[in-house]
């Protein structure tokens, strides 16, 4: 009985290590395979270590650990989608070799509760592989997850097209306002929402900005950055909320202040100014914004066009008050 007890253990702590290392494996895979072919390397973050591509610059920074490792690649604009799943498959099967090749090295080796991990990820990683296959193999993945992404890459496919948010020809229906349990969820969401705050059309902002409010799990997680910087930039602009809009930075670990692209110091600019945290500090950071712009383009297209213009009239409203 007391084996018995102590396998069953050894098998979920060595499920959850598998899980943990296998994510790893994979999205190292993913940068290495990505970036091979000319991708663009975002961030990679993992356990207490989040590093970050500002402006072409290689950031180190600490965060709140974060178990499941997350990396965000630009792919290659000419990227075709048949070449897109090669990849994928690719990158998803670096870490089954590699896993199987230490499960074997292990297995004479290597304590018991490390046999267990290695075999298990190997599992873990051959399992995840063959549902990746088989979704490739079947064509278009209808799953709800699959849907969401195919309408984020609508929206990413206008803005390579130089169709700025304003432009977006859109087809869905809006969005409930409800939580929605992951950040890929909200990312067509975030898009909806920036073809309006580009249109100036700010009575139409609420729904989306409850959404993000409701969908943020209420603690640190660098993966939902993006939406509650937007929700950030709504309470201090729109909504005129300092304290709700203090309270969110106070939770996002620095990464707001750290943020070098366009994007990341509009919403910054805008926070200092609507919240009376220093006009110059507004001035030079909204500045900073406008030089990167170009950058900015690189990676998201038109969306530069509107934070050009976002930042081009913060400068001019704080430039008017200082004359």
């Amino acid at each position: 009985m007391k084996y018995l007890a102590y396998f069953m253990l050894y098998g979920v702590l060595g499920m959850i290590a598998a899980v943990i290392l296998y994510t790893f494996l994979f999205e190292l895979a993913k940068l290495i395979v990505y970036k091979a072919i000319g991708g663009t390397f975002n961030s990679f973050v993992f356990l207490f270590f989040h590093i970050k591509n500002e402006n072409g610059k290689i950031v180190f920074k600490s965060t709140n650990p974060q178990l499941l490792a997350v990396c965000k690649m630009t792919p290659p604009q000419d990227l075709s989608e048949q070449k897109d799943n090669v990849f994928g498959l690719i990158a998803a099967a670096l870490p089954v070799v590699l896993l199987i090749i230490a499960s074997v090295i292990a297995f004479s080796l290597a304590p018991l509760f490390v046999k267990v991990m290695l075999i298990e990820s190997a599992v873990v990683s051959a399992l995840f592989f063959l549902f990746i296959l088989m979704m490739v193999a079947k064509g278009k993945d209808n799953s709800p997850m699959a849907s969401y992404m195919n309408k984020a890459e609508e929206y990413q496919k206008q803005l390579k097209d130089g169709i700025r948010p304003a432009a977006f020809t859109i087809e869905d229906e809006e969005p409930e306002v409800k939580h929605y349990g992951t950040a890929a969820e909200l990312q067509p969401i975030l898009y909806r929402y920036w073809h309006y705050l580009d249109r100036c059309e700010y009575d139409k902002l609420a729904p989306y900005a409850e959404i993000f409010d409701k969908s943020f799990p209420g603690f640190y997680n660098s993966s939902y950055n993006s939406v509650i910087f937007e929700l950030i930039f709504y309470l201090a602009f729109i909504k005129k909320d300092s304290v709700g809009a203090q309270n969110l930075v106070g939770i996002m670990n620095g990464d707001l202040e750290a943020a070098k692209d366009s994007s990341g110091r509009r919403i910054y600019a805008y926070y200092l100014y609507y919240t009376n945290k220093g006009r110059d500090r507004a001035l030079q950071t909204a500045k900073d914004g406008l030089e990167n712009i170009g950058h900015y383009r690189n990676l998201y297209g038109a969306a530069a066009d509107m934070e050009r213009d976002l930042l081009t009239n913060l400068i001019e409203t704080i430039e008017k008050e200082q004359n």
